[in-house]
């Protein structure tokens, strides 16, 4: 089934790893608090980047979980890198059932 592509925004729930950590009190809020994300579209979908891949500054690909679909979403090593520093990242996810969102993704504060 196609969506119309809309570019009201649906804001994403962010499952966040739990990963613990100790001591350093330099860590940025994406290192302490985790991400969240915004999804532009029509309808609602999920990201979930681990604590784990932004404390070791680690890119990866990503389900983009959506009710009745899901897209991927590839950061780099140095996308992940700006998020570790407090940076926001944008990106696209990839194109399924003729449309794509575009992902901003920042700290969680």
């Amino acid at each position: 089934m196609k969506h119309p592509i809309s570019w009201s925004t649906a804001v994403a729930v962010v499952v966040v790893s739990s990963v613990a950590t100790f001591g350093c009190e330099s860590k940025s809020a994406c290192v302490k608090n985790g991400v969240v994300a915004e999804v532009a579209g029509s309808h609602p979908h999920t990201l979930d980047i681990p604590k784990d891949h932004v404390e070791r500054g680690v890119g990866g690909t990503y389900p983009v979980k959506g009710d009745d679909h899901s897209h991927v979403v590839v950061l780099t090593d140095a996308n992940v890198q700006q998020l570790k520093s407090g940076g926001p990242v944008t990106t696209r996810a990839s194109s399924v059932n003729a449309h794509t969102h575009e992902i901003s993704i920042r700290c969680k504060e």
